[in-house]
């Protein structure tokens, strides 16, 4: 069994090795690679948080306003627009709309600046709409995969259901990978490939959690934590790298979804086979009972 000791070394090293390459390069007689870092704008937020605005110039009213311009925003936007109501007002902080979703072009191709959900769809076909609806389905599985999440966890053996939602992402992009091979492709199979996959993505990081303090213990749970957390973030981040970089290479996606299968597979393989929890010593159990005096 892997120690607390060995577990934190190990993610040290491990992230220690990922990040040793940017910092070598950077102090370095490397290429300069013409471009900008992009993101959240750290700035307006830091404002709205420091206040201090000037008076409104001006003012504006709606019968329903929608707060960000994500994916999920535009989607409830169209989907608003389609049922006849048009006095609406979508806001966001941002000086383009599409959040995560938010794309760029250039001379060669168009480009997602993260998730490559939407351009994976309008590579195959489906309109820029019908892909942000699809889009929008996966946001809804994303937030019931957190609550099923926490359900189940509380009542079945917490490997088993993480295994289940491994193979369900597994099957869910199978099924998407075989719909978008498809001449023309199936909607009714392109939502439940996105939904299966949705709510295998929204069960992720309840797992995490949950798993660490039961195989861990407490007493070391916030740095244990910790680094899982950062190099769950670091795949986030180097992800659609990886991804873009494939496409770019393969000018398809069908290589990064095989990947997907594969890994999402061997991961509920590898949950399932973990065991029952270790039972905790009576020392390393808290009590809560008032100390009696002696006396």
């Amino acid at each position: 069994m892997i120690t607390r000791k060995q577990f934190l070394s190990g993610g040290a090293a491990a992230l220690g090795s990922l990040g040793l390459g940017p910092i070598a390069r950077a102090g370095g007689e490397g290429p300069v690679v013409p471009g900008a870092l992009i993101g959240a704008s750290s700035a307006l937020g830091h404002r709205l948080r420091s206040g201090g605005f000037p008076a409104p110039a001006e003012t504006l009213a709606a019968e329903v306003v929608i707060v960000g311009a994500g994916i999920a925003g535009l989607g409830a936007a169209r989907q608003l627009d389609r049922q006849g109501l048009t006095d609406l007002l979508v806001l966001d902080i941002e000086a383009e709309p599409g959040g995560n979703a938010a794309s760029g072009r250039n001379a060669v191709s168009a480009y997602p600046w993260g998730a490559h959900y939407v351009p994976l769809l309008t590579d195959e076909g489906l309109s820029p709409s019908v892909a942000a609806q699809f889009a929008s389905l996966m946001g809804v599985a994303m937030i019931v995969g957190r609550f099923s999440t926490g359900y189940l966890i509380d009542r079945f053996h917490a490997p088993f259901v993480g295994a289940t939602y491994f193979i369900l992402a597994s099957l869910g992009v199978l099924l998407l990978k075989t719909v978008l091979d498809m001449p023309s492709p199936n909607l009714t199979l392109l939502a439940v490939a996105v939904v299966g996959f949705g709510l295998a993505s929204g069960a992720e990081l309840e797992q995490v959690s949950f798993i660490t303090s039961k195989y861990f213990g407490l007493k070391s749970y916030g740095q244990i934590y910790a680094v899982q957390f950062i190099i769950f973030q670091l795949a986030v981040g180097f992800g659609p790298m990886v991804v873009g970089r494939i496409f770019d290479v393969t000018r398809s996606y069908d290589l990064a979804l095989n990947l997907f299968i594969a890994a999402f597979f061997s991961g509920g393989v590898i949950m399932a086979l973990i065991g029952r929890p270790p039972r905790r010593t009576q020392h390393s159990e808290v009590s809560l009972e008032p100390v009696r005096q002696a006396s």
